[in-house]
C-alpha cells in the first residue's frame, strides 16, 4: 500500500469519525430539546441521574406489567 493511500484511508476515517460525532451532538441537543418541552407541559414527568447518564421518566403511583402494556397499546393505538 502506498504512503498516498494510507494518508488518503486515514483522512477519510478521521471525516467519517468526525461526521459521526457532529451528528450524534445535533440529534442529543434535538432530544434535550423535546425532553425539556416534555418537562414543562407534563408536571408528571422528572429527570433523574443514573451512573452520571441523565434518564426521563413519569411519576406514577402504582405499576403492574399488565396495566403498563394496556397503556402502551392505548398509545399505539392512539398514534
Amino acid at each position: 500500500m502506498s504512503v498516498r493511500t494510507r494518508i488518503g484511508s486515514s483522512l477519510k476515517s478521521r471525516t467519517k469519525s468526525a461526521m459521526q460525532a457532529q451528528k450524534r451532538r445535533a440529534w442529543l441537543l434535538r432530544v434535550a430539546r423535546q425532553r425539556q418541552g416534555l418537562s414543562r407541559s407534563d408536571a408528571g414527568v422528572r429527570q433523574v441521574s443514573f451512573d452520571g447518564e441523565p434518564l426521563w421518566g413519569r411519576v406514577v403511583d402504582g405499576f403492574t406489567a399488565a396495566g403498563t402494556a394496556a397503556d402502551n397499546l392505548g398509545l399505539v393505538a392512539d398514534a
